[in-house]
């Protein structure tokens, strides 16, 4: 999968598993943004033999006989019971990479490209991860946190093929020069990436990703199973009680939503921009109208004082006219 929304420099997951297991959880009523448990077992696959088989042939169309393959999708960690019994069916053996990022941080991703509530999208990190450690433990894995990536990417490849026993060939000084101009900060792999997090981790959360972090540095203890395992059971049970309380596509606009939604905003506030101006505009030609009307009105309150003095003094000039007129009839009268 390529660039999209929220991810500019591509998703990278393998499109064939992406549309299996986007089958196999809409068969279960679920999607890839639910935070219920679907339960699946290994032995619950096998009763549908479809779930397997197209599973199988997203492995082999992907990725055919490639003696060593990459296959990355979010969703196989509420799926990994079907995937571990796919690559069993497929003489694959699978070595796991469980990448971890702060639960805070990944809700400010999908806030910022779905428009997800913070506390549902923390939901939705508890129910991935804490699934797909339980589904993976005791499968050879390593565990990784997203800051190693960030900050170290050369020595975290190294500690993978360390861990995972991988014979892979050297780094040219070409690769790491594309590698280090990938992880350039000055284009982030995400748009959440930068955005500032404006929630705190659910305790639960925390604790979880307090355990898995400390993990991918020190490697893992299996002292930190059992609680692990109590915070998962504590989380399923709310989980039941809770499932109701949230309507169906409430938490997010989905996939893209929020940046379509800041764009229909941007597009929104760019029309009221425009009309503002045409408003002013309008303003500004109203004003300049009245202060013309103002200016007429005020010359023709001087036309109307100049007439009426005008006519005052006409009145006086006939007065004195009638006045000569009558001095002059009585001299005629005298004469």
């Amino acid at each position: 999968m390529g660039p999209g929304i929220g991810n500019p420099k591509g998703h990278w997951e393998s499109e064939g598993a992406v549309a299996a297991n986007d089958c196999v959880l809409q068969s279960r009523s679920s999607n890839w943004d639910d935070w219920a448990r679907i339960n699946p077992s290994t032995s619950a696959f096998a009763l549908h033999d479809a779930d397997l088989k197209n599973t199988r042939v997203a492995l082999r169309t992907s990725f055919g006989d490639a003696p060593l393959f990459v296959l990355k999708d979010p969703r196989i960690c509420r799926l990994v019971p079907l995937w571990l019994e796919a690559f069993q069916a497929e003489n694959v053996a699978p070595e796991i990479v469980l990448c971890i990022r702060h639960p805070a941080k990944v809700a400010a991703s999908l806030a910022s490209r779905d428009g997800m509530e913070p506390g549902y999208a923390q939901l939705l990190w508890l129910r991935y991860i804490l699934e797909a450690e339980a589904e993976t433990r005791g499968s050879q894995r390593v565990i990784c946190d997203f800051e190693q990536l960030k900050q170290d990417w050369s020595g975290l490849a190294a500690k993978v093929q360390k861990h995972l026993h991988l014979d892979l060939p050297p780094i040219s000084d070409e690769t790491r020069q594309d590698i280090d101009g990938f992880l350039s900060p000055e284009v982030p792999l995400d748009t959440g990436i930068h955005h500032t997090v404006t929630c705190e981790a659910l305790p639960w959360a925390d604790r979880v990703y307090a355990i898995l972090r400390k993990w991918a540095y020190e490697g893992e203890e299996r002292a930190d199973d059992a609680e692990l395992d109590r915070i998962l059971c504590a989380f399923n049970a709310a989980a039941d009680g809770l499932k109701g309380l949230f309507r169906p596509g409430s938490q997010s606009l989905g996939a893209g939503g929020g940046q379509a939604m800041r764009e229909a905003l941007a597009m929104s506030n760019n029309e009221l921009c425009a009309t503002e101006e045409r408003l002013q505009a309008a303003l500004s030609s109203h004003t300049a109208a009245a202060a013309s009307l103002e200016e007429h009105a005020r010359l023709v309150s001087s036309l109307r004082a100049d007439l009426d003095a005008a006519l005052q003094n006409q009145t006086s000039i006939e007065q004195e006219r009638d006045e000569a007129l009558r001095q002059a009839s009585e001299l005629h009268a005298q004469m």
